[in-house]
């Protein structure tokens, strides 16, 4: 709750800090035209005083969204706290809840910011995490994905405590018997992962060759174990291309983006994420919203389906 309420100081600010500077502008402004040429104070006319009503109202939406443009390329889209395009996006819905420029940015950022939160939950950035989801909540506080992550939040809370309250429980143990301390602990066996190599897909818009593989791939050691020779890294089986951006076909941009996902044993696309680009925001949602509705045969070791992370690169040529 107080980072919510932290989150709605600061975007207060930010608006108050527009206010205040088209407001000073416009005062000189109509000091300025309520002095004739001789010098003699002319009163202002009802039609007047609107027109700066509303010339004030438009010059804080135009400073919020120059403000949301240069976090976006910047790529601060949902930090940090107070400086980031969707908090921007935001206050100009606060002050034209009809904005047509703003209100599409939420819609088609909120998928790829749904991205970013998942890869903070994974990392175990929980505070992170879930000041991200209240502040996407204030746009869509129904949205589907924003609930299975609250959920998927809670369910990493819950084990982050009840790791601290075992490990809490171990070293009053160790401080009750101080030779069992001093045993050193049992290996846990960690889940296994499968990496695969970065490969590049075909391009969706136009076919291109897959470009081969780096000289240092083939350099690598030839020790090589059994473990090694039974695996296999998974096939992609469904390939959804993404759709061209209207923005950068209209501006004829090309581009490439590299998503990092993993592929679960069950063979559907998890964590999928922005990890290089060129340029940058430009095709990144397209990007990722196709690569998560892959689905692949998983890859396996010793016959057995295993989790496995891929990068991938996606060509938009026209």
């Amino acid at each position: 709750m107080s980072s919510h309420l932290n989150v709605s100081f600061l975007r207060r600010a930010a608006i108050a800090v527009a206010v205040l500077a088209v407001v000073g502008a416009g005062a000189v402004f109509a000091l300025h035209q309520s002095h004739g040429e001789s010098g003699e104070v002319v009163a202002a006319s009802d039609d007047t005083a609107d027109a700066g009503t509303q010339a004030k109202g438009g010059g804080e939406v135009e400073i919020l969204l120059g403000l949301a443009r240069d976090a976006m390329k910047d790529n601060r889209l949902v930090s940090p706290q107070g400086n980031n395009a969707y908090e921007y996006y935001l206050s100009v819905v606060q002050l034209q809840p009809n904005n047509v420029v703003a209100l599409d940015a939420l819609r088609e950022t909120l998928p790829f910011a749904s991205t970013e939160v998942e890869r903070l939950i994974n990392q175990r950035e929980l505070d992170e995490a879930r000041r991200e989801i209240a502040l996407l909540r204030d746009f869509d506080p129904t949205n589907y994905t924003l609930v299975i992550l609250g959920a998927k939040l809670d369910a990493q809370q819950r084990v982050v405590t009840a790791e601290d309250e075992a490990r809490a429980s171990m070293m009053r143990a160790a401080d009750a018997n101080p030779a069992r301390a001093t045993r050193a602990p049992e290996p846990v066996a960690a889940p296994v992962v499968a990496t695969a190599p970065a490969t590049t897909v075909h391009n969706p818009v136009r076919s291109a060759p897959t470009p081969a593989a780096p000289a240092a791939a083939a350099a690598a050691p030839a020790v090589t174990t059994a473990a090694t020779r039974s695996e296999t890294p998974p096939i992609l089986r469904r390939e959804v291309s993404p759709s061209y951006p209207a923005d950068a076909r209209r501006l004829k941009r090309q581009g490439w983006v590299e998503v990092s996902f993993t592929v679960e044993p069950d063979g559907r696309v998890s964590q999928a994420s922005v990890a290089d680009a060129d340029p940058r925001n430009l095709f990144d949602l397209a990007a990722v919203s196709a690569v998560k509705r892959w689905e692949f045969s998983p890859a396996t070791r010793d016959g057995l389906p295993v989790r496995s992370v891929q990068r991938r690169r996606i060509q938009f040529t026209l």
